[in-house]
């Protein structure tokens, strides 16, 4: 079979990623900057873990807020969500990367050019609690996929990085949150997530309307824990 070179350009370097297409899994692999790939690997997964590292896919990352709340996804913002909102946002939580609060992943299409960067097209993120009572759990936020690209595997492939990630700290509960009429709640329900209530009226839309929200758990069999 012919291989092919991927072009990572990617500030974080050192961390864990994934690379998977339509036909091949590399499960949890270390990835360099440039490495030999089966020709039907299509996307790599990687973890920022730095400001830097956040911000070089900043415009990326605000352009997938941005879309995501136009789609009628509030993800905490009401529309239209201008670009300097949406950076404000993006820019704390690069802070928050760098403090190890947040653990923030992005799914990023492959590129077979040495120039050309990979698209982001979806990003996930894990924040522990500060609380000491409540260090064996994690909530999972912001999970959000290019509306180009759902329903090809992209969102399933951030949540099991996710989970792997909190499986490794010693974060055995996860939490999270959707509308109760969302695509992704009946994701998370294939995905062995516990949906132990619903709230009526918990958040609003962007466009402002009431909507009634899904409460997930999810308990994870840990293996090493390490502190977030």
């Amino acid at each position: 079979m012919t291989h092919d070179k991927l072009h990572i350009v990617i500030d974080d370097t050192k961390n864990q990623r994934s690379v998977f297409g339509q036909k091949s899994q590399f499960n949890s692999t270390m990835v360099s900057e440039e490495t030999s790939l089966q020709e039907d690997a299509f996307y790599v997964v990687t973890q920022l873990t730095t400001t830097s590292g956040v911000l070089q896919h900043i415009d990326e990352l605000v352009r997938l807020l941005q879309e995501c709340v136009h789609d009628g996804h509030s993800m905490g913002f009401l529309s239209p969500l201008s670009v300097e909102e949406a950076k404000a946002y993006w820019l704390d939580a690069s802070i928050q990367v760098a403090k190890s609060q947040t653990h923030l992943f992005i799914v990023m299409s492959a590129t077979q050019s040495a120039t050309a960067s990979p698209e982001v097209l979806g990003t996930v993120q894990l924040a522990g609690s500060p609380k000491p009572s409540h260090s064996h759990r994690a909530e999972v936020n912001k999970l959000i996929i290019s509306s180009s690209y759902r329903r090809k595997g992209l969102a399933r492939k951030l949540m099991e990085e996710v989970e792997s990630l909190a499986r490794e700290l010693g974060r055995d509960v996860l939490t999270l949150t959707t509308a109760k009429d969302s695509d992704a709640r009946e994701m998370y329900l294939k995905m062995d997530w516990d949906e132990f209530g619903v709230c009526k009226d918990y958040a609003q839309r962007p466009d402002g309307k009431r909507a009634d929200v899904s409460f997930f758990r999810k308990e994870l069999a840990c293996t090493t824990a390490r502190s977030v």
